[in-house]
């Protein structure tokens, strides 16, 4: 069972725990987690006994189940059923022509003559 340390190593590579006379090399995974796998159920054990301190690393697989069964768990609503709908050919709304919009007058500049 890969088991994940909640305390980072202090050299940031390795975080060596001795259990049951077993020692274990917690290090970084690819997620920055400090984890070892092990083995022992009497070591699994106690470590997970201390949940501040560790917890067991999901598999990916029990991550996928775990998401399965929560979605059994909710409450689906009923869905209303709804008359199929069919596409319609709209006219199109009639443009009205654009009235014709006299040329703005150029502006003088309120500097000139100064």
């Amino acid at each position: 069972m890969k088991i994940q340390s909640r305390i980072k190593p202090e050299d940031g590579k390795v975080r060596n725990i001795t259990v049951f006379g077993e020692t274990y090399a917690f290090t970084l995974d690819a997620q920055g987690r400090c984890v070892a796998e092990v083995f022992d159920e009497d070591a699994i054990e106690c470590l997970l006994s201390h949940d501040d301190l560790y917890r067991e690393v999901p598999t990916r697989a029990s991550r996928v189940m775990d998401v399965a069964e929560d979605e059994e768990a909710v409450p689906r609503r009923a869905t209303k059923k709804r008359a199929p709908e069919t596409a319609k050919d709209e006219p199109e709304a009639p443009q009205e022509p654009v009235a014709d919009v006299p040329a703005a007058e150029p502006v003088a500049s309120t500097l000139e003559g100064q």
